[in-house]
């Protein structure tokens, strides 16, 4: 059952709730921009021997191409090729029914990694492309129908994400749900086994956790939540995205990505 973005009148409630913790950590704020981020997610896998180019592209768009608020950036490792040699240790099987459900939006035969998709969008050729052909700056030209405001109070071993969502004048909340990803950044892999054996791989954005979709009932509404971390996780590396998406389409109506406080 998806659960449903509190009203308006609760955010304040639980704003005064986390006051006091939030004195004794780390907290920071951001807000979504004007017009529309793209989110880019990227379908990898360390079994599979054509990702590491995909996983480097992914990570060079992240490094000043675009400016901040134009870009939300996802690696999302499935679990279908861990069976070949080597298990991928950040791979899920709910990113790999993500993918399916992706798939099937698009009309796709099969899925494959390594796959790109812009703003629930599949993208062909992305070894040809250096990130500016248009695609991107297509999307971040139009005016975001959603505005996402993020807060992240960093505990000892949690991260708390205090989240609120208004939708555009006119916006339809049907079929629109808001997602929560975190991720970290700066994470290094020796592979011993399977395709990819005796490379060592890089990976930035990796999707530790996805929660959602929260259905958005109405044109506001806020949630609160609180990711576990796993004493392995590096806080520095650490950030939280949001996006607001419809669940049947796979159309963004806006996205943002905060990086952790430390």
């Amino acid at each position: 059952m998806l659960r449903v973005l509190n009203s308006l009148s609760y955010l304040g409630l639980t704003l005064a709730l986390t006051v006091p913790f939030a004195a004794n950590a780390a907290q920071c704020h951001g807000t979504s921009a004007a017009n529309k981020a793209t989110l880019v997610e990227l379908y990898t896998s360390e079994g599979c021997s054509s990702c590491p180019p995909a996983d480097r592209w992914l990570s060079n768009l992240g490094e000043g191409q675009f400016e901040e608020g134009q870009l939300v950036l996802l690696a999302l490792h499935v679990d279908y090729w861990d069976y070949i040699g080597w298990k991928d240790p950040y791979s899920k099987g709910e990113y790999s029914k993500r993918q399916r459900n992706i798939g099937n939006v698009n009309n796709l035969r099969t899925i494959y990694t390594p796959q790109f998709v812009l703003n629930g969008e599949d993208l062909r050729g992305w070894y040809k492309r250096n990130g500016t052909d248009g695609s991107i700056e297509k999307i971040n030209s139009e005016k975001a129908q959603a505005t996402i405001d993020l807060t992240l109070t960093k505990g000892t071993s949690t991260l708390a994400v205090d989240a609120k969502v208004v939708l555009a004048d006119g916006q339809s909340a049907d079929g629109y749900g808001l997602y929560l990803a975190l991720f970290e950044n700066n994470l290094i892999s020796d592979i011993s086994r399977g395709e990819n054996a005796g490379k060592t791989l890089h990976h930035d954005y990796v999707v530790r956790e996805l929660l959602g979709p929260y259905k958005v009932a109405g044109q506001t509404g806020s949630l609160s939540e609180k990711f576990s971390l796993n004493a392995d996780w590096k806080a520095a590396n650490l950030g939280v995205a949001a996006f607001v998406q419809n669940r049947k389409t796979g159309d963004v109506l806006q996205a943002m990505m905060l990086k952790s406080c430390t």
